[in-house]
């Protein structure tokens, strides 16, 4: 298996980026099985209906103004 990445690859001048390449080797076991798996007929309204995520807010939610934030220690100060 094989993957690369690139970073900062829009340049105009193709200068100060980055392309990286790795490479992995696998090795399965060669144990023979045969497994049947069962063919499944589900619907695509039989996969809606399976899981559902209620979504509610509450009732005191007013906006980025109910949002608290913690001050920040001074990081120049040791613990």
């Amino acid at each position: 298996m094989a993957d690369s990445v690139n970073h900062n690859s829009r340049t105009l001048d193709g200068l100060n980026t980055f392309h990286g390449m790795g490479i992995i080797a696998t090795l399965t076991s060669c144990t023979h099985t045969r497994r049947i798996v069962p063919r499944v007929t589900d619907t695509k309204e039989d996969i809606a209906a399976a899981d559902r995520i209620q979504i509610t807010h509450p009732k005191s939610h007013n906006g980025i103004a109910s949002l608290k934030f913690e001050g920040l220690k001074d990081p120049t100060v040791m613990a």
